[in-house]
């Protein structure tokens, strides 16, 4: 920018004139402006029931699944909550809910209830039986003995050879 200054003086002593054309032209130019008006709420005092903020914000699970159930479900359609309800009956008694019971009374068809009898099955639960914990010392106890009872019948085995 220096350099083009001592290059060029005489273009950066125009800019630094006032042009009078100009200055008229900029007298004669007016903005004006207008905002809208505020909206005023005419009800004063405590909001209707319909504008009333919730007071609980937690989100409303279903109790069963934790998420959300559809409340409508279209024919041809079921929801998570029935499959398992389907599923379960099918496992306690495949002969009295077959494809034909759910197909018709979820509205699906018999392809459709047949393959999720056949393809789909609950899980079951397998609890181990609780064993009471042994301290090392009892570990080793019992160690010992089944190496006494090992000893013993080694010892009795070879005193029956001849």
């Amino acid at each position: 920018m220096e350099n083009l200054m001592k290059e060029n003086p005489h273009k950066f002593d125009d800019m630094k004139k006032k042009d009078p054309v100009l200055n008229e032209n900029l007298k004669t130019i007016y903005v004006t402006s207008s905002d809208p008006q505020p909206k005023v709420f005419k009800k004063i005092g405590k909001p209707s029931e319909s504008r009333m903020l919730p007071v609980d914000r937690r989100t409303k699970l279903s109790d069963d699944l934790a998420f959300m159930e559809p409340e409508v479900i279209p024919a041809g359609k079921i929801s998570l909550k029935q499959a398992l309800k389907i599923l379960s009956q099918h496992q306690s008694n495949s002969e009295a809910y077959n494809m034909y019971y759910v197909s018709d009374n979820y509205k699906i068809g018999k392809e459709v209830a047949e393959n999720i009898l056949h393809y789909y099955k609950t899980f079951k639960v397998y609890i181990p039986p609780k064993e009471p914990k042994l301290s090392v010392q009892a570990k080793f106890n019992q160690f010992l003995d089944s190496q006494t009872r090992f000893d013993d019948s080694v010892d009795n085995s070879q005193q029956k050879l001849p």
